[in-house]
């Protein structure tokens, strides 16, 4: 029971530390659970397994994305990502 409450714990943690809220966020959010959707959907058809066709999905979905995404605004994002892992880091680190 007591790991699951810290589990639980540290997924607070993480979300407080994201910025949920950005531009950015919204658009992997959007990218992943498109791209899980069309994986899952593409699975179906083909009788294959839905797990392994949502990560492919995703997979698929993030690399349109960085290729065609404005190379400036991929490492502003990227900036900010580390930024945030670094925060969380310094939090489970205390």
């Amino acid at each position: 029971m007591q790991g699951l409450l810290k589990k639980e714990s540290t997924m607070n943690n993480l979300l407080e530390v994201l910025d949920t809220k950005s531009k950015g966020f919204e658009n992997t959010v959007s990218i992943v659970t498109t791209g899980a959707a069309a994986g899952i959907a593409i699975s179906k058809a083909i009788n294959k397994n839905e797990k392994v066709g949502a990560v492919v999905g995703i997979g698929v979905g993030l690399l349109v994305y960085a290729m065609f995404s404005p190379e400036n605004k991929l490492k502003k994002e990227n900036k900010k990502l580390e930024k945030q892992i670094e925060q969380i880091e310094a939090k489970f680190e205390k």
